[in-house]
C-alpha cells in the first residue's frame, strides 16, 4: 500500500470524509495546523477514522502576516518518506515552497491543491512566475474547479493540470422532494467573520420584514471573532442562532425551515453545502471577489440565484422580496440545486483525486 501524507492548514470537517475515503487505498498520514477557535475553527477529532497518524502542528505568521510557515512539515516529510504528497497550495506558506523543493530533491510526487488564478483579470509577469514555478516542481496541480483550472491554461504545462470539484459530501443531505418552495426561513452557514455580509443580510430582511405580514426568519450557524457583534442583533425576534455547529443531523432539521441559502459577502464551499440541502444559494455576482471559485457552479435563475455587487443591499432586497413575498415558485430551483450538488460529489472527490494519483505515479 503506497503511503500518501496530506497536508493541510486549518483542517475543515467537510475535509474529513473525503480524506477517510482515501485511508481506504492508501497508508495515510495527516498534517494540519492546531485549531484557532477565537476564529471560528472547533477541534476536529479523526478518531474511529482511518489514518496512519493524525497530526497538529504550530503555525507562525510572519513578514506583517503576509506569510505563514507550518513547522516542523519537513522533518515530517523525511520521517515518513510518503509516495504521494496532497498539499494545499498556498504560495504565501514557506512551508509549501519548502515542501516542494524537499520533495523534488527525494524524488517524490506532489500533488498541489488549489484554487488557481480565476480572481486574477490581469495576470503580470511575477504572478504567471510564481504559478510557473509551483506546477513545475508539482508532479500535478489539482484545481479546485474547472474555472481554478482553466485560470492557469499557458502558465505552465498544461498536461499537470487537473480538476477534483471542490465539493463537500453530506451524509445528511435534504432530497428536493422533501421541499415545498414556500419554506419561511434564510440559511447563513459560516464563521462569523469579516466579509462575510451577514450585516447586509440582517438589514435587508429588517427592511423586508417591516413591509411582510409574515416574517422570513434569517437561521444562522457558525461562530467566529465578529460573534459579540452578530449578537448585538440577537434583538430581532426573526433571527435564530444556533452557534457553531457540526452535526449534520442538526443543521438538516434547521434547514427544512429554509427556503434558500444566502451568503452574501465572499461565498466559497458553503454553496455546496447549501445546495445539498436543496437550498438555491444566494451570492453576489462579482466572481473574483468571493473567497473560493465555487459560486461558479451557480447558474443564475436555474440552480441559485445572483444579486448586484455593486448595489448589494438593494439587489437582494429585490431578490429576496420576489422570493418571499412576490410569488416566485422555486421549487424547480431546488430540485436544480440539489441535482448540482450530486453532479459535484458523483464520482466522489476523494476517487477523483485516487484517479489523479494513478495518473501521476504511472507515468
Amino acid at each position: 500500500m503506497k503511503r500518501l501524507l496530506i497536508i493541510q492548514p486549518y483542517l475543515a470537517d467537510y475535509r474529513l470524509p473525503v480524506f477517510d475515503e482515501l485511508t481506504k487505498k492508501f497508508e495515510t498520514t495527516l498534517i494540519s495546523t492546531e485549531p484557532d477557535r477565537s476564529l471560528g475553527f472547533g477541534e476536529l477529532s479523526t478518531e474511529g477514522l482511518g489514518f496512519n497518524a493524525d497530526i497538529r502542528v504550530k503555525e507562525f505568521r510572519l513578514f506583517g502576516r503576509r506569510m505563514a510557515r507550518q513547522a516542523g512539515v519537513v522533518s515530517y516529510i523525511v520521517k515518513f518518506k510518503p509516495d504521494i504528497i496532497f498539499t494545499f497550495a498556498n504560495p504565501r506558506y514557506i512551508s509549501f515552497w519548502a515542501t516542494l523543493i524537499v520533495a523534488r530533491l527525494l524524488g517524490l510526487k506532489v500533488l498541489s491543491h488549489g484554487q488557481g488564478l480565476y480572481r486574477k483579470k490581469e495576470m503580470n509577469v511575477s504572478i504567471r512566475l510564481v504559478f510557473k514555478m509551483i506546477i513545475g516542481l508539482s508532479s500535478a496541480y489539482i484545481g479546485y474547479t474547472d474555472l481554478s483550472r482553466k485560470s492557469l491554461f499557458g502558465v505552465a504545462n498544461d498536461k499537470k493540470l487537473f480538476v477534483a470539484e471542490n465539493a463537500i459530501v453530506n451524509r445528511f443531505d435534504v432530497h428536493s422532494d422533501l421541499k415545498r418552495g414556500d419554506e419561511q426561513g434564510v440559511l447563513f452557514i459560516g464563521r462569523l467573520r469579516e466579509n462575510t455580509g451577514i450585516h447586509q443580510l440582517i438589514n435587508v430582511l429588517e427592511m423586508l420584514n417591516k413591509e411582510s405580514y409574515s416574517p422570513v426568519v434569517l437561521h444562522v450557524i457558525g461562530s467566529g471573532c465578529l460573534e459579540k457583534e452578530f449578537l448585538s442583533h440577537k434583538r430581532h425576534g426573526w433571527i435564530e442562532w444556533y452557534g457553531e455547529q457540526y452535526d449534520q443531523r442538526v443543521i438538516r432539521k434547521v434547514s427544512m425551515k429554509c427556503r434558500v441559502g444566502c451568503y452574501p459577502g465572499s461565498a466559497g464551499l458553503s454553496i455546496v453545502h447549501y445546495m445539498s440541502l436543496s437550498l438555491p444559494p444566494i451570492v453576489h455576482d462579482n466572481l473574483p471577489a468571493h473567497m473560493g471559485p465555487e459560486p461558479s457552479y451557480i447558474v443564475d435563475g436555474k440552480n441559485g440565484f445572483l444579486f448586484d455587487f455593486h448595489h448589494p443591499e438593494k439587489g437582494l432586497y429585490d431578490l429576496l422580496d420576489s422570493i418571499f413575498c412576490g410569488g416566485k415558485d422555486i421549487h424547480d430551483v431546488q430540485k436544480n440545486a440539489y441535482q448540482t450538488y450530486i453532479d459535484l460529489t458523483r464520482p466522489s472527490m476523494a476517487e477523483k483525486i485516487e484517479k489523479i494519483i494513478d495518473t501521476v505515479t504511472s507515468s
